[in-house]
């Protein structure tokens, strides 16, 4: 008992929920109903039709034959009467007007069932011109047919109830499947709009409302999909630069508070060498030494202003790039050259080879602020006796300038050397680097020009490498 209400009741949600059940339920019921209507409404006027065309019939056989009748003998006329009543089943009675006079009859009228309808016909057809005696002719009948016929459909009912229900059956399911299918597709794809799937859909191939629904959500698909990844580009796009913002704050932030330790120990030294000379506070008597040594520190301080002011410009792209032809080569060359002094007082040899007149486009002043920078980072960081090569040579279309020097750097420290005010050193101390800019100053270069670069371990060695587009003139190879 529990199973079967358990089963009710699902079956009672699943028609509350499901289409294709109700319109399964409602075309099979639509059809049965219509089906005993038809049934019922010819079982009632089946019988009425068919009395009424039989009396029609007779009425005009009867009619016929009183106007064959009047020319005819009496014997001619018993003669039709029995065919008449033999044909039509029926009990006839040639007679006077008046029914004075029988002049003949005869029944051929068979009963079966007395219950049913009997038809009775009176007609006076001729008048004797001699005598003036008028005649008339009666008929009766039972119909018997028209009760066999509602005999018959009592027992076909059986088998057209059963048909019925068997095609009422089909037609509601091959209904409900063709109209609760589509629907159903269609509501699935409304779910995956809904979830923001925006994929192509297959569609409905059809030629009614429906298809053109369905190809109105696919078009609403295709437009949707292509808003939603305009929006997440502009959005991408807006994250990205709220990100940089952030990140430029972040660096802002950092570099103000490197700014004010790399200028305030400098700006400490010089204000006690000046304060002790200006007193004459031992060993300050020397003024001419520590003038010098003042001297000194005042370079180093404009130097780093002038680093400082160069980053500010590159953050803040005010730097418009001068491109111009140069022969890199000979740019590498004279760098070169002139830090062979440099090394020397580091007591750092310096190799370096370069190919013919390769040439390059980029700003002259930056491309030089560039090499000068890697060359003296390099020396900077080699040991006494260590040599600095550097070697600038075509390979296809670009030429890749090479800076290597002996030693390593931490893995840790690989990805932070191109940060600003970034040292090895975490004592940042001045004699063991310089202000932390000059890997800065030359990334931002590089990446104005987009050049590409990149600093590794090789073995004993750290390497910097850039490639330069080359720009190839008529003549050259």
């Amino acid at each position: 008992m529990k199973r079967f209400v358990g089963w009710v009741i699902n079956w009672v949600d699943q028609l509350r929920t499901r289409l294709s059940i109700k319109l399964f339920l409602a075309t099979f019921l639509t059809l049965f109903i219509l089906f005993w209507l038809s049934f019922s409404i010819a079982r009632a006027l089946i019988p009425e039709l068919y009395i009424r065309q039989f009396t029609t019939r007779f009425e005009a056989f009867v009619i016929d034959f009183g106007n064959e009748i009047s020319d005819l003998s009496l014997e001619e006329i018993k003669i039709e009467i029995d065919h008449f009543a033999a044909y039509n089943n029926a009990h006839v009675t040639l007679s006077t007007a008046d029914h004075s006079e029988i002049i003949y009859t005869v029944n051929a009228m068979t009963i079966l069932d007395s219950a049913s309808p009997l038809i009775d016909i009176y007609r006076i057809f001729r008048q004797d011109p001699i005598t003036g005696t008028r005649f008339a002719i009666s008929a009766q009948t039972h119909l018997e047919s028209m009760m066999q016929i509602n005999e018959i459909l009592e027992q076909i009912f059986h088998f057209l109830l059963l048909g019925n229900t068997v095609v009422s059956l089909i037609v509601a399911y091959l209904f409900s499947s063709s109209v609760s299918e589509p629907i159903v597709e269609l509501t699935q794809i409304a779910k995956k709009l809904e979830r923001l799937e925006l994929s192509e859909f297959g569609g409905i191939k059809r030629a009614d409302e429906i298809g053109m629904l369905s190809n109105h959500l696919n078009s609403m698909a295709r437009k949707l999909d292509l808003t939603l990844t305009d929006l997440q580009a502009a959005n991408s796009m807006l994250q990205e630069s709220v990100d940089f913002k952030q990140q430029q704050e972040e660096q802002r932030s950092q570099l103000f508070t490197a700014l004010s330790h790399e200028l305030k120990t400098p700006l400490f030294v010089l204000k006690g060498e000046l304060e002790g000379m200006i007193k004459n506070i031992s060993p300050y008597h020397d003024r001419d030494v520590y003038l010098q040594k003042s001297y000194e520190t005042t370079e180093t301080m404009e130097k780093l202003i002038q680093e400082i002011l160069l980053v500010s410009r590159l953050e803040s792209n005010e730097i418009s790039l001068k491109l111009d032809q140069l022969n890199m080569s000979q740019l590498v060359y004279e760098t070169c050259q002139n830090y062979e002094g440099v090394g020397t007082i580091k007591g750092v040899s310096l190799l370096y080879y370069c190919d013919d007149d390769l040439m390059i486009h980029g700003d002259r002043f930056q491309i030089q602020n560039v090499l000068s920078n890697v060359t003296n980072n390099a020396i900077f960081h080699s040991a006494v006796d260590e040599v600095v090569w550097i070697q600038f040579e075509k390979q296809g279309s670009n030429g890749i300038l090479t800076v290597k020097n002996k030693g390593t750097i931490p893995g840790a420290d690989l990805s932070h050397v191109f940060a600003p005010f970034y040292r090895l050193d975490r004592s940042r101390s001045r004699h063991s680097g310089g202000s932390g800019l000059g890997l800065f100053i030359v990334k931002s270069i590089l990446d104005l020009h987009q050049f590409q670069y990149s600093l590794t371990n090789d073995q004993e060695f750290v390497v910097f490498t850039v490639e330069f587009p080359l720009i190839f003139t008529e003549g050259s190879s």
